[in-house]
């Protein structure tokens, strides 16, 4: 038996006066509110009505139990109205991770203006190396970087993140007689991880490749590599949302550019939300989502 069913049956009887009048205004049978309001006396084990043939009246339990229920009722759809304007509203604590680099360079210096258009938003970002779950941490949702195998995450793709292999330009000047083949017997900068034993790359005529370089230096931070690049210290495969700048000043300048280096010679990588899948997207994430997304494009 559906018990909320029953407690509006009850209610409607009771104001109603009638079963039959208390069945129009529910649109359910007669014989429903009847079924419904004898399983309530038989569970409370009292009398709700007095019953005549024309009427209905309230017992004092009755009267009692349709104070009781009134206010229950009232509570419960006061809660759904309740949650009903939370979910349409972009409001809540918004627990995001997020790759440090991109953190610090892209994400972070935008949010006081996302915050500023989402008042009742408040956030916590936590800026890692780790790659965090956010199912087992509890966060709403993580933003990575590079190629993602299919998981029990929803991904939600903001941008492309292509790989590009660069050098500064007095670095590059002595690759001119060098073939990429040659990049395993020199000094390159390596980023740690899984795979960082070796450099996936593509040939102009599509043919997938795996270089062993040799690293003078292997870091975990996106910012070191890219300014050890310029410092000469040695090639390095980098995103390009990070280098765009150096690219554009002439600081660093593509090496070998006829090939594809690094995630870009395996796939087709991103700037990526991956979240828990939901029923319905929340609304904090909804915004948060859209206004990365319309970030990392504009920049």
């Amino acid at each position: 038996m559906d018990s909320l069913a029953s407690l509006r049956h009850f209610l409607a009887a009771a104001d109603a006066g009638s079963f039959s009048r208390a069945a129009e205004a529910c649109d359910v049978k007669v014989s429903t509110i009847s079924r419904h309001i004898a399983a309530l006396e038989t569970e409370l084990g009292a009398a709700l009505f007095n019953r005549s043939t024309r009427h209905l009246h309230l017992t004092e339990a009755g009267t009692l139990f349709y104070e009781k229920c009134r206010l229950i009722l009232a509570e419960l759809e006061q809660a759904r109205q309740d949650v009903s304007r939370f979910n349409a509203t972009p409001q809540g604590l918004l627990r995001v991770a997020m790759p440090v680099t991109l953190g610090h360079l892209k994400i972070m210096p935008a949010m006081p203006a996302f915050l500023a258009a989402h008042p009742q938003i408040r956030l916590e970002a936590i800026l890692t190396a780790t790659a965090i779950d956010p199912i087992e941490a509890g966060y709403d949702a993580v933003i990575r970087t590079g190629l993602f195998p299919d998981s029990a995450l929803v991904m939600k793709r903001l941008a492309d993140a292509p790989t590009t292999l660069v050098a500064s330009p007095a670095l590059a000047a002595t690759y001119a007689d060098a073939s990429p083949e040659d990049l395993e017997t020199l000094p390159t900068l390596c980023h740690t991880g899984p795979g960082s034993d070796r450099w996936p790359c593509r040939t102009p005529a599509g043919i997938r490749r795996d270089l062993t370089p040799i690293p003078l230096l292997k870091t975990n931070d996106l910012e070191t590599l890219r300014q050890a690049a310029r410092d000469s210290l040695g090639p390095a495969i980098l995103p390009e949302w990070l280098i765009a700048p150096d690219l554009a000043t002439g600081k660093l300048v593509r090496l070998f550019s006829s090939w594809q280096w690094g995630a870009s010679a395996e796939g087709t990588p991103a700037i990526a939300l991956l979240y828990p899948p939901k029923k319905t997207f929340p609304p904090k994430l909804k915004v948060f989502s859209a206004f990365l997304t319309a970030l990392l494009h504009k920049t």
